[in-house]
């Protein structure tokens, strides 16, 4: 109760004072890592906005997908389901075999074979497309490699549970932007080689730019 009623009265207060506080705040912190904190936050906004338009386009691929399977199998209310069962796909730690794979073994147990045994092909089918489709676009879009946006992904889950899941991939992502402007330095960057036909782009707009002048 003490516990309670102290983080009830300084979050009123601190929400009352927040700017002093925070003006306080920034005054303790040195110029340049107080831009570089600035900078994380614009990002992480920016980040998070391309991080949900990723996942609306994994929910509507998946939606899709339960839909398509709920009408093959002939199952009632699919459009209705299907918008449910995405639902819960999205969440952490939850996915559609939350649902398909009780209603899969229910059927069967049931002796509805077909319905049973569709169910779980369906889920195994859209897991796998999951899979594949999810560090592609997910990576795309913060713009990260869909290699690198796995591993966070897996090791963010491991480490933080399913909130991780998207924090580590932002969260890298911020990292990976403040290293290539030169803001830190956790590792170094290496510089693309260009192609054949860039060279010769390269070269030809060089000419035209000479001529030019």
């Amino acid at each position: 109760m003490i516990f309670i009623l102290i983080t009830i009265v300084s979050t009123f207060y601190i929400a009352l004072d927040f700017k002093h506080i925070n003006k306080f705040i920034s005054a303790q912190i040195p110029v340049k890592i107080r831009a570089v904190i600035n900078d994380i936050k614009s990002r992480f906004l920016d980040v998070i906005y391309k991080y949900l338009k990723a996942y609306f386009t994994i929910y509507v691929i998946t939606y899709s997908e339960l839909t398509v399977g709920f009408l093959i199998i002939g199952i009632k209310y699919a459009f209705l389901i299907a918008f449910i069962i995405a639902l819960v796909d999205i969440l952490p730690v939850l996915g559609t075999g939350t649902v398909l794979i009780p209603w899969g073994i229910i059927s069967i147990i049931q002796k509805d074979y077909f319905t049973g045994f569709a169910l779980l092909i369906l889920y195994a089918v859209i897991m796998i497309i999951r899979n594949i489709i999810e560090p592609k676009i997910v990576g795309s879009s913060i713009g990260l490699y869909p290699v690198v946006t796995l591993m966070a992904i897996f090791v963010g889950y491991n480490i933080f549970g399913g909130v991780g899941i998207f924090l580590m991939p932002i969260t890298v992502l911020i990292l990976k932007n403040l290293n290539d402007e030169g803001k830190i330095h956790i590792w170094k960057t290496v510089k693309k080689e260009e192609s054949e036909e860039e060279k010769k782009d390269n070269k030809k707009n060089k000419n035209k730019k000479d001529k030019t002048d």
